[in-house]
């Protein structure tokens, strides 16, 4: 698919046009994509990246969170705005948050590909994405096409992918 249309076919999901399943619409619109003020952005500043996480973590509410970074500080920050009681740990997370380009994927895949665990992916790779979207059996995976991959890892839906603009 040409650029343009791609470009164009993210804005339109963006909105919720084209996207039939319930969850994906409700994920997109109200969490992804929210327009209005969000408790903790004062915490998290205008940093968009720190404010989607604040989002997924007030969505997905995990309990153990493993987070790859350089500066891991921020981001912990941002995801227990929410809730204190967060535990950080590489052992059986219910959430991943990787923001460094140094980390192997072989560390943080196998909890994704099991299921059951939400992830944020920063600075992602094309050949990242098509490893991951190769990989998953279950769950939803939205692609911003700058990098930023969100994937929602609920065993109940279906295998789908979503080009979003967020």
């Amino acid at each position: 698919m040409p650029a343009v249309l791609k470009a164009l076919n993210r804005i339109r999901h963006r909105h919720g046009f084209g996207v039939h399943s319930p969850f994906a619409y409700r994920f997109i619109t109200e969490v992804l994509c929210q327009p209005l003020h969000y408790y903790g952005y004062a915490t998290t500043g205008r940093d968009q990246r720190l404010r989607l996480l604040l989002r997924l973590a007030a969505y997905f509410a995990p309990a153990r969170v493993a987070v790859y970074s350089a500066s891991p500080d921020k981001l912990m920050k941002a995801a227990s705005c929410g809730n204190t009681a967060i535990e950080y740990t590489a052992d059986s997370p219910d959430m991943i948050v990787v923001d460094d380009l140094d980390t192997p994927p072989e560390s943080y895949l196998p909890h994704i590909i099991s299921g059951g665990t939400h992830a944020l992916i920063v600075n992602a790779s094309p050949t990242l994405r098509k490893r991951l979207a190769a990989a998953l059996s279950k769950g939803m995976l939205f692609d911003n096409g700058r990098g930023t991959i969100v994937i929602a890892a609920f065993r109940h839906l279906p295998r789908q992918d979503f080009d979003v603009k967020f």
